[in-house]
């Protein structure tokens, strides 16, 4: 279920209009904020349990990335934007 879940993370809101969430899941979903069509999802491969956080390296591309898993399983899981 698509942001349905208690306590799952928060979305986050990017320039160019997509919604980055996951609903609580294991799955990234992109969605345009305008249409609220699913663009893109992206296994995580773990539930994610924080907020996802978003840079720009010094080459202009921006970068997701989501903290998955817990305690010995936990890893950080990055995509480049489009």
């Amino acid at each position: 279920m698509l942001g349905g879940e208690p306590g799952s993370p928060g979305s986050l809101v990017t320039r160019g209009g997509r919604v980055l969430t996951t609903g609580g899941g294991r799955v990234r979903y992109a969605i345009d904020s305008k249409t609220g069509e699913t663009v893109r999802e992206f296994d995580l491969d773990q539930i994610a349990y924080a907020n996802p956080v978003t840079y720009r390296t010094r080459e202009g591309k921006q970068v997701l990335v989501s903290a998955t898993g817990a305690g010995a399983t936990s890893k950080l899981v990055g995509f480049a934007v489009q």
